[in-house]
């Protein structure tokens, strides 16, 4: 007989997604100071989208690939290539 743990047992090696959002929100507080709201980040494909306001858009395309560079090194499976708006 199958043990239902056994079954259920890859659902455990799932990664929350709230800490990707996390590790993305503290990379731009690292490089800009700017205080985002995980809500406001969002994965889509191999893009990042920020819902942020035009000043923070600014500061934020300023430094990208810094950003960029320390998405890519805290969540490497996301294989993130862009931040978008």
């Amino acid at each position: 007989m199958i043990n239902i743990g056994d079954l259920l047992g890859d659902y455990s090696k799932i990664k929350n997604p709230q800490e990707d959002k996390k590790s993305v929100v503290d990379a731009v507080k690292n490089q800009t100071g700017l205080d985002i709201d995980e809500t406001h980040v969002f994965f889509r494909k191999n893009t990042i989208i920020l819902k942020v306001n035009p000043v923070q858009k600014n500061f934020i395309y300023i430094r990208k690939e810094q950003i960029l560079k320390i998405i890519k090194e805290t969540i490497p499976n996301r294989f993130v290539d862009s931040i978008g708006f």
